[in-house]
């Protein structure tokens, strides 16, 4: 007797189920999508914010030494600086700062070839040019030091000229298109090391007006009364 197999052969997808996965997909990746664009966001801002620490602590090591020895502290002064960039430049000419010049890039702000170059990007008042993410907050007004919690320095996207007690800081109005330096980050996020060493990376829902307002209010500890302390743009 002969033995006869049957064939059943594999069903393919059709065209409408093919649509439908696809579909499902789309919805999906749409989900994740922002997830993922605010991970790596982050993961670029906290490395920006991680070698801002870095300066801070270089800072405070000249600091203690200059207890022991004859040799002063040195913090951001508008008097003897007219940028950030002059300051970073002179700190890393003099050995205060240990780090190359691309410690001071960030994404969308170039990496500069030498301090030479990096110097040269000083003054400038928009992107071109510069290669200094960071703006630096003067450590002395009417000699009352900066407090602890107040920025010292912040990636320049955030355009102010003075931190004072008097402004009501709304980061969101200062940042991106309102600010003569669209990078680091435009204003999708905000970096900045405190007096007192914190570090922050910031994306835009974390940044909160009435936070900021408190963080930047800078008082005379004896009578309360506002104090205005010199920001050094690059």
């Amino acid at each position: 007797m002969k033995m006869f197999r049957r064939i059943i052969g594999k069903r393919g997808f059709t065209l409408v189920e093919l649509l439908v996965v696809i579909a499902i997909i789309g919805i999906l990746a749409s989900i994740l999508m922002p997830a993922i664009q605010d991970a790596l966001l982050r993961g670029k801002a906290l490395k920006v914010a991680t070698n801002g620490r870095g300066l801070h602590q270089a800072l405070v090591a000249q600091q203690t030494k200059s207890i022991y020895t004859t040799t002063a502290a040195i913090w951001p002064n508008p008097d003897d600086w007219s940028s950030s960039t002059d300051y970073f430049a002179d700190m890393v000419e003099s050995n205060v700062l240990n780090v190359s010049v691309s410690y001071f890039a960030a994404p969308g702000v170039p990496v500069a070839e030498d301090l030479q170059e990096f110097r040269s990007g000083g003054g400038q008042t928009d992107d071109t040019g510069n290669y200094n993410a960071w703006s630096a907050v003067e450590n002395s007004a009417n000699n009352i030091s900066l407090p602890e919690t107040a920025p010292l320095f912040f990636t320049r996207n955030l355009g102010i000229d003075t931190l004072s007690a008097a402004n009501d800081v709304n980061p969101r109005e200062l940042m991106g298109d309102n600010a003569d330096f669209k990078q680091p980050f435009g204003a999708d996020a905000l970096c900045f090391v405190t007096k007192g060493g914190q570090s922050y990376a910031l994306l835009d829902q974390d940044l909160k007006e009435e936070a900021f307002t408190r963080l930047f209010d800078v008082r005379n500890p004896t009578n309360n009364a506002a104090l205005t302390h010199q920001v050094m743009n690059p």
